[in-house]
């Protein structure tokens, strides 16, 4: 398990993007947003599936670079396996 300084249980303040301090079409809303997509495209290369990617599950960590959290609906497809 990898822990994340600023981010914290679900007891205590933990830091998520704040749609209103990323203006849209910003360099900074730009760079946020090919994190979340890397994010994404990285899990599922390993044929992991989220299933509850919303804005409290996306870690916004020193303003400079975001982690996605809380696996706890994701699952792992069989190889060649999608969803309906």
């Amino acid at each position: 398990m990898t822990t994340i300084d600023g981010a914290k249980s679900k007891n205590k303040r933990y830091d998520s993007v704040d749609p209103d301090n990323v203006e849209p079409g910003s360099q900074n809303a730009r760079r946020l947003m090919r994190q979340l997509f890397d994010g994404v495209a990285y899990m599922h290369s390993r044929n992991i599936v989220h299933r509850d990617l919303k804005l409290e599950n996306i870690l916004c960590i020193d303003d400079e670079r975001i982690v996605i959290s809380d696996f706890g609906f994701a699952t792992r497809l069989k190889e060649n396996e999608t969803l309906r």
